[in-house]
């Protein structure tokens, strides 16, 4: 204030500031998106050994007012906290690195770390998913380097020969999944909450168009679309299907896509097969892209994915125009041998050859003497090369493995040289197989195999590299290596892989297969196998299964109890808004939808016949919905009949196939959803991050402990001993969890079930010296929120109610000292200094646990650097222990 007692400029700034740092917590508070749906990522350990499968539960939870757009993605991600296991903090002189256990550390000056990295010139700036982090290459860096963990320059762009130093996390999309796909996978029934309906902005106020999705259901039975958040394509829902070639054209080369492709699962595309003359033709069929294996007609071949003419030629010898045949290495076709026949060598040291010639329409051979030798089929001249050649011929498969063939197609052998493998593009160029060959006679060929498989080099090009040290001498040194691409191997999932007849399961490659009752009424099952030369997953379909068998009947894809003289209607009557299916004595028949009229099937009603399937049409007022959920609409407003549908999902884990990283340390996996509209706009709707640690196996197999999770005592994988014995040790009595002062109950619970003061979780906390004390590095969260809840109520009733009252605060205070006339600047800042966070604050809000522990440690007496060296050993950060030590020793 003034010397007036006006209130100055500078005062009213401050009062202001004041009074954004009450309402920002309010105001954050105003608008909680409903449509999440992301409920849990739950591991089932809590460490894991380098490479092993992630295993345990994805759980999906719809809530009322949800409908979410059917192709939005799930993507995972894995992030690795110090990129991934060094970082880098700014400070007046130094940059300390440390690896990210917090145990130790080492400082070196920036003239270090810039030698270290061989040059100011070649550290970069980048996000690597934090502030204040530098890149370095590879080869030169601190730590280890793991490629799966990206650096990016500051334009986003991925960098992949250098490795991040930072302080925040690096990140790499491992999997993505449709939503659709995903609740496909669940071990719930999964056939309920598809639908159609109108989307609203993210605010669930404004209408902007409608689609297919999945959505919510009531205990009443029915669809509520109060508050939907979601942006819609268009107006009108796009194909569920299309093929560009409109069916099956073997004639036309087409592409066929439907609702299962994402970025990791590609349009399918017509091909031709490399063994025999077929054509693989994809089209839609049940709203799905389908294939069929086509033999090419009489006078077509199948070339560039379509069957096409050619031209008949009754003999061709491809040498018959040169002026020495003898010395030219040529092949014969006839009708008899539509695939060539080539010239060769009786043996690669024989001066026999036998060369193909056409005599009266067909193929035959002429024995022919060579005067320097044959080789290659064909006469050496005198002029033979005097060096080795040794060159790449083949990179293939076999029942083994990866081979690799190498010739010596010079006039003179080669002695010993060495072969090298390595995967194209990735620098520096590191042979990841040397095989050494001990000679090659002139002429001679050896096939290598590599020690590698399909699974190895899958989406990769692998790189043969003959004599890669250049310890021969050859008469040409550019053609010594070969290169080959590998397709990433497709893999198969079946969400029943049992096989039960009771359960019907369905089967997914590169579409998707679900268990169905044929015209005979048996059942047809599919399941995943396993091509045994190229690794190759796909589905195939089990013989017919008679559910007779187990006095059963077949219906929807599995055997359900009853008789062949009994009827199954599974929607339980002549009900229009139901989709369901009816199976007799004859067969089975489901209900079908066709330009708004409903084929409905019920069982028939006599005493003196056996009961049997009858269908009925019905006019559906508002349309009915098609695909694999067939029933009418209830009202124009897309409302829907949802009996026995669902609202959560469980998806196992391990269906997803992800895999832990190779280095050791600690990880988050983080499922986030996500929905990109027709302007390639895309909006995070939910994201859920859960975190575990990567440690070696212990002898044969990795170590386990029992603990205690969600009050069940189970079997964890890392290092530790047993918490618990049964599933009682796990409980605890009501007494000990009302106290907020004394966590005395079962110590060997490793604090769980307390949510008190301490905020102690069995997965995240540990027991020391009496009292329950949280992991700093180890945490769960989740950015979830409940569409409204009681919670969220008082809080923001809460900070309204505090806003006010030291609002009102200040104000008295301020026009008290303008009456009085005696408030000065220093009152002002004084009154500032009050509300800003002070560090000490800061630590003690974010580890009540750590002043607890210190403030008890004190009390008994015990030494400051005895304190800091056991906090150390429990994992908590020096930097943190310094601060903590230093605000309340």
């Amino acid at each position: 204030m003034n010397k007036r007692g006006k209130l100055s400029i500078r005062d009213f700034l401050v009062v202001s500031i004041l009074l954004i740092v009450l309402l920002i917590p309010w105001m954050f508070n105003i608008n909680h998106l409903t449509g999440k749906v992301l409920d849990s990522v739950s591991l089932s350990q809590q460490a894991y050994a380098p490479n092993s499968k992630l295993t345990g539960t994805f759980k999906l939870t719809f809530k009322e007012g949800d409908l979410i757009p059917k192709d939005s993605m799930v993507y995972f991600v894995l992030q690795a906290p110090k990129c991934p296991k060094y970082f880098v903090c700014n400070s007046t002189k130094y940059i300390e690195w440390c690896n990210y256990t917090g145990t130790s550390c080492d400082c070196i000056s920036q003239s270090q770390i810039n030698a270290r990295c061989g040059g100011s010139a070649n550290i970069i700036p980048t996000d690597c998913g934090a502030f204040d982090t530098i890149c370095c290459p590879t080869d030169l860096g601190i730590g280890d380097y793991y490629k799966n963990l990206n650096c990016k320059d500051g334009n986003g762009n991925i960098v992949t020969d250098y490795e991040c130093w930072g302080n925040g996390y690096c990140q790499d999309e491992i999997e993505a999944r449709s939503l659709e796909e995903l609740i496909s996978f669940s071990s719930t029934p999964n056939l309920g909450n598809y639908t159609s309906g109108p989307y609203n902005n993210v605010d669930g106020n404004e209408p902007t168009g409608s689609g297919q999705g999945f959505g919510y259901c009531n205990n009443a039975g029915s669809l509520g679309f109060a508050g939907i958040i979601g942006l819609a394509t268009s107006s009108v829902p796009s194909p569920l299907c299309t093929d560009s070639d409109n069916g099956q054209d073997i004639y036309t080369k087409g592409t066929c896509t439907d609702q299962f492709s994402s970025p990791s699962s590609l349009p399918k595309t017509d091909s031709c097969s490399e063994f025999d003359n077929s054509l693989t033709e994809y089209f839609c069929k049940d709203d799905m892209c389908r294939s069929q294996k086509f033999i090419c007609p009489e006078g077509y071949s199948c070339i560039d994915g379509a069957c096409k003419q050619v031209q008949q030629v009754k003999c061709v010898d491809s040498d018959i125009n040169s002026n020495e045949p003898y010395y030219t290495y040529g092949y014969c076709t006839d009708k008899n041998n539509p695939n060539p026949v080539y010239d060769s060598c009786s043996d690669w040291n024989s001066k026999d050859l036998y060369e193909y010639i056409c005599v009266k329409d067909s193929c035959t051979t002429e024995k022919y003497s060579c005067p320097y030798g044959c080789l290659d089929g064909k006469c050496k001249t005198q002029s033979a090369p005097k060096y080795p050649d040794l060159t790449v011929t083949n990179i293939g498969n076999s029942f083994e493995g990866i081979i690799v063939s190498i010739k010596n197609q010079g006039g003179e052998a080669a002695g010993s040289f060495k072969l090298c493998l390595y995967f194209k593009g990735e620098l520096p160029i590191e042979c990841i197989r040397e095989i050494d060959i001990i000679g090659l006679g002139a002429g001679g060929s050896i096939d290598i195999l590599a020690g590698l498989t399909n699974k190895d080099v899958a989406g990769k090009t692998l790189v043969a590299y003959a004599d890669f040290y250049d310890a021969v001498k050859e008469s040409a040194e550019d053609n010594n290596y070969m290169e080959k691409y590998f397709e990433p191997i497709q893999k198969c999932y079946d969400n029943d892989p049992e096989n039960n007849v009771n359960i019907a399961g369905t089967c997914f490659d590169s579409s998707s297969h679900p268990d169905t009752c044929d015209s005979s009424g048996k059942l047809i099952q599919y399941y995943c196998a396993e091509d045994i030369n190229t690794g190759a997953q796909y589905c195939e379909q089990s013989e017919p299964y008679s559910c007779e068998n187990i006095n059963n009947v077949c219906s929807d894809g599995k055997c359900s109890q009853g008789s062949f003289q009994d009827c199954i209607d599974t929607d339980m009557g002549d009900d229009p808004l139901v989709p369901g299916n009816c199976t007799d004595k004859n067969g089975f028949y489901q209900d079908s939808c066709s330009n708004g009229v409903i084929t409905e099937y019920y069982c028939s009603a006599s005493s003196w016949a056996p009961s049997v399937c009858l269908p009925s049409e019905h006019t559906c007022e508002f349309g009915c919905i098609n695909g694999n959920y067939k029933s009418c609409r209830e009202t124009p407003q897309g409302i829907y009949d949802c009996s026995g549908w669902n609202n959560i999902y469980s998806i196992d884990l391990s269906n997803l196939a992800i895999y832990a990283p190779q280095a050791y340390g600690y990880f988050n996996i983080t499922a986030l959803l996500a929905y990109t509209d027709a302007s390639q706009e895309t909006t995070l709707l939910s994201k859920y991050s859960t975190q575990f640690k990567v440690q070696p196996q212990t002898g044969g197999s990795a170590h386990t402990y029992k603990t205690c999770v969600n009050k069940k005592c189970v079997a964890v994988q890392g290092p530790g001993n047993d918490e618990c014995s049964n599933n009682d040790d796990c409980t605890t009595t009501e007494q000990s969890q009302q106290s907020s002062t004394k966590v005395s109950a079962k110590p060997k619970l490793a604090c769980a079930n307390y949510v008190v003061a301490e905020t102690c979780e069995s997965a995240h906390c540990y027991w020391y010296d009496g009292a329950c004390h949280d992991y700093p590095s180890k945490t769960t969260t989740s950015s979830q929120e409940p569409s409204t809840t009681s919670a969220l109520k008082i809080t923001w009733w809460m900070w309204l109610i505090l806003g006010m009252i030291i609002v009102s605060a200040i104000s008295l205070f301020v026009l008290k000292a303008i009456l009085k006339g005696r408030a000065t600047e220093k009152t002002t800042e004084k009154m500032v200094t009050s509300v800003i966070t002070s560090e000490k604050d800061e630590i003690q809000r974010k580890y009540p646990a750590l002043v607890s522990y210190i403030n008890k440690a004190k009390k008994q007496g015990m030494l400051k650097q005895t304190l800091a060296e056991k906090l150390e050993s429990k994992g908590w950060p020096q930097d943190i222990i310094e601060k903590a030590i230093k605000e309340f020793w």
